[in-house]
């Protein structure tokens, strides 16, 4: 399963992002697991907020996320499952 994510960033950074989206542009990414998109996102020049409901995850989010805000702002948030 992680190769196929990772060959879906891949396609969504090379082929889907350059051609629709405008970069500084502000995104979601809804269920961000690992963070790992929302980093290939900031790395493209996106002001984003990320977010996942699933606690195990969000301390790397977090974590994550201060990384991101040096570069250009970032947020991580949870989604209370109650």
């Amino acid at each position: 399963m992680e190769k196929t994510v990772q060959g879906l960033h891949e396609f969504l950074e090379r082929d889907v992002i350059p051609r629709h989206a405008k970069s500084p542009s502000t995104s979601l990414d809804v269920g961000c697991g690992s963070g790992a998109f929302a980093r290939r996102l900031q790395r493209m020049g996106f002001e984003l907020t990320a977010c996942d409901r699933t606690p195990p995850t969000l301390p790397d989010v977090n974590s994550t996320a201060v990384d991101l805000d040096d570069d250009g702002g970032s947020n991580a948030s949870s989604a209370s499952s109650t």
